[in-house]
């Protein structure tokens, strides 16, 4: 019994911070989109895509250098990496050009629809089922999303297209990392001398 409780402990421990992580994660998202949404005022999409993707290649080109496994990274599946990286980089210049002709909100919104594309995308793509209770919920999702962006169905734009290609695109980029995990775990690893153990 003693044994049980630390480690009931533990798990709620990893737990509460797993969704503080998260918490902070998303916090960090939408304040960024934030400051992006300011910036559109002045500058355009791509120079702040740029800009960003700059900035973030410092930290990460320090993370990949002081890595212990860096010689040994290999990209096993190149197509799905590009296709993900096109996918990812072509919804993030729609997504912020909705945030140059939208509300903040209102681009979130549409966004919401992402989760309810991955649902339907990955019967055909993954070969996954899903049930009636699923199919329920995203067509629930959906209809709050259409009250949420424009109650009374006004008049709709380019701001609004532009959001919803970047949640569909986001999907795609789901799913191909999907993809990508599937076929990464089917993948031996290699080791890269007769004397080297791999563990499990």
């Amino acid at each position: 019994m003693t044994a049980i409780l630390p480690a009931a402990n533990e798990q709620t421990e990893r737990v509460v911070a797993g969704i503080l992580i998260a918490l902070s994660g998303n916090i960090m998202f939408a304040t960024s989109d934030a400051i992006v949404k300011l910036l559109t005022a002045r500058y355009s999409v791509f120079q702040i895509i740029v800009s960003q993707a700059l900035f973030a290649l410092v930290p990460l080109t320090v993370m990949v250098l002081r890595s212990d496994n860096f010689r040994n990274l290999r990209v096993h599946h190149p197509r799905l990496v590009l296709a993900r990286a096109a996918l990812a980089g072509t919804a993030t210049v729609f997504g912020f050009y909705s945030f140059s002709q939208l509300p903040l909100a209102e681009s979130y919104s549409i966004a919401f629809c992402t989760p309810l594309f991955v649902t339907l995308l990955s019967i055909p793509i993954l070969g996954e089922k899903v049930g009636l209770h699923r199919w329920g919920a995203v067509l629930v999702g959906f209809i709050g999303i259409l009250v949420m962006v424009r109650p009374g169905f006004a008049t709709l734009h380019a701001g609004h297209a532009a959001a919803l290609i970047g949640a569909g695109l986001g999907a795609f980029t789901v799913l191909v990392m999907r993809r990508i995990a599937r076929h990464a775990s089917r993948t031996p690893p290699r080791a890269s001398g007769p004397a080297k153990l791999v563990r499990g």
